[in-house]
């Protein structure tokens, strides 16, 4: 994919479009359907599956912070209240798809065409829960923190604050879920 708008870069409504199609590709059969009105509350979309059963869809969306330190991307969101509606959060974020790209970042500051992909981390509602009441935790005084992130490098995904800094994440990529997983929560639903 190759993004020509800047606009794109920074647009929510372009992360809830691009999270519905990669579960719809990732669920054979399965729709996808917006709220007409804008801030629709706790549901960003909803996707039906083959079977008319529903799951309500939220999407956070972060842009990415290159560390040429560490030579990752990062994600920075805030903490939030979880919901009942909602079955599954998504925590969307575009990164180069070069990833040699940083060695010539560093070196030069002249910018070239740049291709993107897509990193979605995707949490049900029950993990997300144990995710902000056991990891997202401040380092010092393990109390809980007002923010968190993911930092990406690699195909792989890593909190990048806090109590467990550095901890693999990858298992919550999109691309690395498998849809029998997602796939529970509709009939949990029924």
């Amino acid at each position: 994919m190759e993004i020509k708008d800047k606009f794109y870069l920074e647009s929510d409504e372009y992360a809830e479009l691009c999270v519905g199609q990669e579960l719809m590709n990732l669920l054979k059969g399965a729709a996808v359907f917006f709220p007409l009105k804008k801030n629709q509350k706790n549901i960003d979309f909803i996707i039906k599956d083959s079977k008319n059963r529903f799951l309500n869809v939220q999407v956070k969306y972060s842009r990415t912070y290159l560390d040429k330190e560490s030579g990752c991307y990062h994600t920075w969101f805030h903490r939030f209240k979880i919901n009942d509606e909602t079955d599954l959060y998504c925590f969307f974020s575009i990164v180069p798809e070069d990833e040699k790209l940083i060695e010539r970042v560093k070196k030069e500051t002249k910018m070239e065409k740049i291709s993107y992909r897509y990193v979605t981390v995707v949490f049900t509602k029950d993990e997300l829960l144990s995710f902000f009441k056991k990891e997202v935790l401040t380092k010092k005084t393990k109390t809980p923190d007002r923010h968190f992130g993911f930092a990406y490098s690699k195909g792989k995904i890593f909190y990048n604050r806090g109590l467990y800094k550095g901890k693999d994440a990858s298992y919550y990529l999109l691309n690395k879920r498998k849809a029998k997983e997602i796939e529970k929560l509709f009939q949990k639903n029924t």
